[in-house]
């Protein structure tokens, strides 16, 4: 079987256009991770129709994912100097690329989103910061190619051509730079790696990313929950998804019915307390269906979207946090005094955890702008479902919550 074939630490698999795709994280020597990925086959790729009847498994053989090790393009570092900066400390990049970053992955779980036409992997740098690289699927050869990227064909740089050039007895342009995915000697640009230095002081690949749509057209919205191994909580990192599919920190206005601004960056903390982090740290989207009468009879319909985050604490127990989604995209906020003063025990009596529980509250949260300064406190109501329960369940009780 070639599942058999390599020893993996970690894996993770995910649905791309219609394909399965399986990845495995193997130690490739002096602290780093090689990462591998095979293709489910569906019986018209030529590796299928080409093989001997007696050894086809339906699946790919292995192949190690690609990453950029390639010279800097100075012309996208100045303008990421200038533009990428947190105001708070100018020293500090929110975001950047890089071009060597293959000998970077550090040795720990990754994550995968199919999304904007691409599948992203997302990994934990060796300096404890997120890596996000971009590929595109040839389903025919199941092959994962990273994304082109378009630069002046001579100068090899994407913001500063090599200009052009008028023959000495002509008088006329010899040498035009023009934008192309290749170099004057054929060879293609691609994509560097993304830094998300904003999401720092990692551990252990714990962390997750979710990708949610917006009520505005091909407007959409990434959300980052990632275990902070100084502070000791699990963040939330919002920002906005580029026109280009990848991550734009700049401050968006909004028509939501009115004009308003978002800030590019928002960040919370989830702070539990007593329900310490342990390991484990997840998050998906999901969806809330009703049931509607129609011509044809009773039919489950979209109500909202919402997003489910959970974690196992140190004492053994699992914590499920529910949000709600609104319509740019942003997540639901926890108050951090609920107005209610009822509080619903989720142990057997003895236990250690109870949630306050009440209908609507009031809270206020601190949102951050791409430049590191504090956006100033956002009042108003939410609504929100807290399930908190043991892994082995709690007998004779429900979860409550939010509601």
């Amino acid at each position: 079987m070639i599942f058999d074939s390599k020893a993996f630490l970690y894996s993770n698999t995910i649905t791309h256009e219609g394909k399965l795709i399986v990845f495995g994280i193997e130690d490739g020597g002096d602290g780093q991770a090689n990462i591998w990925y095979t293709v489910k086959q569906d019986g018209f790729e030529k590796s299928y129709l080409d093989a001997n009847p007696s050894q086809i498994s339906g699946w790919e053989e292995w192949k190690l994912l690609g990453f950029p090790n390639e010279d800097d393009d100075t012309s996208v570092t100045a303008k990421e100097e200038k533009d990428r900066k947190a105001q708070s400390d100018p020293n500090r990049s929110l975001i950047g690329s890089s071009y060597q970053s293959s000998s970077r992955t550090e040795i720990a779980p990754i994550q995968v989103v199919s999304g904007l036409g691409h599948l992203y992997v997302f990994r934990q740098s060796r300096d404890n910061t997120l890596l996000a690289d971009r590929f595109v699927l040839d389903g025919m050869a199941n092959k994962l190619t990273r994304k082109f990227e378009v630069r002046y064909r001579r100068s090899k740089k994407r913001f500063k051509s090599a200009g052009n050039e008028i023959g000495s007895e002509t008088g006329l342009l010899q040498k035009i730079d023009s934008l192309d995915f290749k170099d004057i000697e054929g060879k293609p640009f691609y994509e560097p790696t993304t830094e998300l230095s904003v999401i720092c002081n990692l551990t252990a690949g714990e962390f997750s990313v979710v990708l949610l749509p917006t009520s505005q057209q091909d407007k959409y919205r990434w959300h980052i929950f990632a275990y902070n191994n100084e502070t000791k909580l699990v963040e939330i990192t919002s920002i906005q998804a580029s026109d280009e599919g990848l991550f734009d920190i700049q401050d968006q206005a909004v028509q939501d019915p009115t004009m308003r601004s978002i800030p590019g960056i928002i960040r919370h903390k989830l702070d539990f307390k007593d329900a310490a982090f342990s390991r484990g740290l997840t998050a998906t989207r999901y969806e809330v269906q009703r049931a509607t009468q129609t011509d044809t009879g009773t039919q489950l319909i979209r109500d909202s979207i919402r997003v489910m985050a959970a974690f196992v604490t140190t004492a053994g127990n699992t914590v499920a946090v529910s949000f709600s989604v609104a319509t740019d995209g942003t997540l639901s906020q926890i108050a951090e005094t609920p107005s209610g003063d009822r509080t619903t025990p989720l142990y057997p009596k003895g236990g250690s955890a109870a949630v306050q529980r009440s209908g609507r509250y009031r809270g206020a949260c601190r949102r951050t702008s791409a430049e590191g300064r504090d956006s100033g406190d956002q009042t108003g109501r939410r609504r929100k479902r807290i399930a908190y329960h043991r892994d082995r369940g709690c007998p004779g009780r429900k979860a409550g919550g939010f509601r």
